[in-house]
């Protein structure tokens, strides 16, 4: 069993949102390249090629970091279930297996266990204490 460090779990929800973010300019470049429309504000903040042959390598290259994120992200995720199983406490284990298995937003794994946010963040205190 591979233990999990603080840093690896905390980076599992970043990594998820790098990655939705990710496969949305991974999207924008393949319309871009197959002639559609892009508005000026999408342009302006994801840097979006003129050419369609620059934004089919701008697609290709990201779509290998999409790759790589997935592959490090299914690891974690393998490593916080190890270490989820770890716990005694069941309220514990759910916890983390919402936020880091799941990925749900800390505000779902509250309403999802009926407690409010505070109590979560309070559990989770403790989660982060046992690594």
């Amino acid at each position: 069993m591979s233990t999990i460090t603080k840093e690896e779990l905390l980076r599992i929800p970043k990594l998820r949102k790098h990655i939705k973010r990710t496969r949305m300019r991974i999207e924008l470049y393949e319309s871009k390249a197959e002639g559609g429309a892009i508005e000026y504000k999408e342009k302006v903040q994801s840097g979006v090629c003129d050419s369609a042959s620059e934004c089919l390598c701008a697609a290709v290259d990201l779509q290998q970091e999409l790759n790589s994120n997935l592959l490090e992200l299914n690891a974690l995720v393998c490593k916080a279930y190890d270490f989820m199983r770890t716990f005694d406490d069941v309220f514990l284990r759910d916890i983390v297996y919402a936020r880091y298995i799941v990925g749900l937003e800390w505000k779902d794994v509250a309403s999802t266990f009926g407690y409010s946010n505070q109590r979560i963040f309070q559990k989770h205190r403790e989660i982060l204490k046992k690594l």
